[in-house]
Formats: structure tokens, sequence, C-alpha cells
């Protein structure tokens, strides 16, 4: 048995392509360009799991989004508004923070339930439960007498900062738990099967090849292509934990940890990881009102510069350092940047994009393109595994720092995948029988920072 590792790309072409063979310390044969998303995987490195069924911890920041809302009719202030007048209000759905002592001293800015229409700077002088606390109007900059108009019903209030006395003592603390997600590893075993005889013949039209050799090469493509297909595609019963926003109409149904896996005609527990694409599916949220979107439905003639700015504004609200994202792309998405940056067919008719030439990155192995949108820029990736009619128009931009590939590696498969030779040994077969063997999960946290477009 040995034990495979990725080799180094070295960025010459050359090179890369006369490693046709696969060779016990190499797992070669598939250029990064063919598989990108799994080589970029590979190239983070492996997490080692202790189980085959593993969970994680995602920590969605408290401050990214903290407001609670009025949860009653109109509420009027104890004279005319003005700074130092209160109000007994109840509320709720609180959003980044908790509603008891510590937030008390919290100020406060109150707007419609809209969050357009501004009323007006407020302080928590007190919080009697969950579901009610006192408010002091501190003053409003749009009014000549600083007076805050009454409030209503679904009004939002959000969290500035907070504001304590001169001798006060420190507030009560609040924190939150992390969230708990999981995922499987999966077995992916790529078998390969040859007689003798046939070994012992060399093949005719590949000069010094037996079909041995030939197989190996064959298979461990397809292992390898399979290995990406799953990262994206795969599925896992029960789902991996979060809020199915995308599961149905409506959505929102929270997944609870299952282990619940299917089993196969000797009823041996399957396990099966769940991909990229099918996460972002079940937990992602498509509607374009909402702030949080990450899951686009778009049509190639009716994409203009509106959906694009929008739609890129929230591409990168998760935004790396640098302001660059990798974009996945299927063979039509790929193209499709092209057809704006000649402003085809498009509204309005002199709407273009920038996309750069394609050129070739000695760190990854493959060739990129730049895309410049108004709010960060995209290196296009042309995905050639997504040519069929399913994801041709798909164009995946992730958000790495919340991907890893996990493994738990054994006695017999320290690496992320094995090669095994002449396997078959009972009653001396007059064959030769070969394995190519991987145990690979991903660990997906913050899917809301991973987005699909889907182009038709």
């Amino acid at each position: 048995m040995a034990t495979f590792k990725l080799a180094q790309v070295s960025g010459v072409v050359y090179e890369d392509q006369r490693d046709f063979y696969p060779s016990p310390e190499f797992l070669s044969r598939v250029l990064p360009s063919s598989t990108p998303f799994i080589s970029d995987m590979f190239a983070m490195g492996l997490d080692t799991v202790p189980d085959i069924d593993f969970k994680c911890g995602e920590r969605t920041p408290s401050w990214r989004k903290q407001y609670f809302n009025i949860n009653g009719g109109t509420l009027t202030w104890t004279a005319s508004g003005v700074p130092g007048d209160t109000c007994a209000a109840t509320v709720d759905g609180p959003v980044g923070i908790v509603i008891d002592s510590s937030l008390v001293g919290a100020e406060v800015a109150i707007y419609d339930s809209t969050s357009t229409t501004f009323r007006g700077i407020a302080f928590v002088s007190a919080v009697a439960s969950s579901t009610a606390l006192t408010l002091k109007v501190i003053g409003n900059p749009t009014s000549t007498t600083h007076l805050i108009s009454a409030m209503v019903d679904n009004d939002r209030i959000y969290v500035i900062s907070s504001a304590h006395g001169e001798v006060s003592e420190a507030p009560d603390a609040f924190s939150t738990n992390p969230t708990i997600v999981w995922n499987s590893l999966q077995h992916k075993r790529t078998a390969l099967e040859v007689s003798m005889d046939t070994i012992a013949s060399a093949m005719r039209f590949v000069e010094g090849q037996n079909k041995l050799s030939e197989l190996r090469t064959d298979k461990l493509d397809e292992h390898k292509i399979q290995i990406q297909r799953m990262l994206l595609d795969g599925y896992r019963n029960g789902g991996i934990g979060g809020v199915a926003y995308g599961a149905a109409a409506g959505g929102g149904t929270s997944d609870s940890w299952a282990a619940t896996h299917i089993t196969d005609a000797d009823s041996d527990r399957v396990s099966t990881t769940m991909g990229l694409r099918n996460a972002i599916l079940r937990y992602g949220i498509s509607d374009d009102a909402n702030e949080d979107q990450n899951v686009f439905n778009r049509s190639y003639m009716d994409y203009g510069i509106s959906e694009f700015t929008d739609d890129s504004l929230k591409w990168f609200s998760f935004d790396p350092d640098g302001g660059v994202k990798d974009a996945y792309c299927g063979v039509e998405a790929y193209a499709f940047w092209s057809k704006l940056d000649r402003a085809y067919g498009m509204t309005p008719a002199n709407f273009q994009v920038k996309v750069g030439d394609s050129t070739f990155d000695n760190k990854v192995g493959y060739h990129v393109r730049m895309l410049e949108t108004p709010n960060g820029d995209l290196r296009l990736i042309r995905m050639n595994d997504w040519r069929d009619p399913r994801y041709k128009g798909h164009m995946l931009i992730p958000t790495k720092k919340f991907l890893k590939l996990a493994h738990k590696p054994s006695e017999d498969l320290k690496g992320a995948v094995g090669y095994f030779p002449d396997i078959k040994k009972d009653n001396r077969p007059l064959l030769q029988k070969d394995e190519y063997h991987s145990q690979l999960g991903l660990k997906i946290t913050q899917v809301q920072a991973q987005s699909l477009v889907k182009f038709t």
C-alpha cells in the first residue's frame, strides 16, 4: 500500500503533462485546471477529526447586527419627547443581544420598521424582563428641539454603544455560545480489475503501456473528479445544522444533530458528506429583498447594471482581506461575463463590465480571469466539469476561511488518497484488482458567507 499526496504545482505545462502515470508518491494525473475546487481545498490542508460524524463550532459576531423591535401599539413619551422623557416599552426580536440587565446603559437609535425613517437617539435606563424595558430620550439631531416622535409597533431599535455614569461599576456581562454545525466523512472507493493475460499484453495504440497502467490512470482521473463532485453536490441525511431557509417554500425549519445514515444492501451504515452547493441550497436565502441573500436566481437576458451592483454587494458581505474572492464558474457562466464586457443585448445598452485577460496562476496551476465588480474583484475560474445543463450556468463564490477538508487518518489510510494494489488474494485469481480509497468530508461553517448564482 502506498499513501498518495498531492504533487506540488510546478506551473510548467510540459512537466505537469509528462507525469501521466500514477506513482506511489503523487496524485497528479488530472491537472489542477480540471479540478480547481479540490486543488484549492487540498492546498489548504486537511483537518483531522476523531470520528466520521464530526461537529464544528461557528460563531457569527454579535456585533455584526445588534437590534430589537418594539412590540405594541403607539408608545408615547412621558412628556413631549424631549431629552430626559421616558417610555416603558414592550419589545421582542433581539438580534445579536440579549434583553436583560446587560443591556442597561445601551445607547440606541430608533427607526421605523423599514429602517428608513429616523426618530432619534435614546438610552436604555432599565430592563424589567426579557420583553420589557424603559427608554430615555437623549435627542434628535434632525429636530430643532431634539424632539423624538412616538414609537409604534415594529419600530426597530439599533444598538449604537453604551454609556455609563461617572461613578458607575462594570455592567453585567453578555456573551453568546457558538452554534454547533456538523458533517460526516464519506468513503470514496474506486476499484480497477484486469486479467493477468491482458496485463501481459501491451496495448497496441499506446507504446509501452499495458491495460493495467491504462486503467490506473483512467480510474485515478475518475476518483479525483468524483471527489470534487462529492464535495460540491453530496448530501448528508439530516443536514448539517442551521436554519433551512432554502428548504421548500418559506423554509425556516432548524436542523438538529442527526446521525441516522442510510444503509447499503448488507445493512452496513453508509455515511455521506454534505457538499457545499447543497448546503447553500438548504440553508441559503434566495429572497432578493433580504440583505443576507446568498442564492441568486438570475436570467442572462434580464441581467443589468442594477442587479450586478446589488448582487456584488451581497457577494462581498463577508469580504476577505484584499477584496478578492474566487468564483468557480460553469462554462456558460464563465463566458457570460465576456458578453457583458461587450454590452451584448444588455439593459441599459451601454452597460459594460470589465473582464481581464486569461492568465495562468503559477501558485494553483490553472488559468483565471479577473472580473471587476462595484464591491470587489472576482477571480473567474472555469469548471470544465460543469458542462451539462444542471450546472453550466452556475457560479459558486465561497468564503474559504469558513471551509476545510476533514479527514480521519487510519493505519492504512494516512493521507487524502490511498492506492492499494493487488487486493484480491483468495483462491489465487488470474487477475489483479487494485483500489483508490479516500475518506474525506467538508467542514462548512457560516453557510451564509457562501454564495451561489444560477444563470438561466
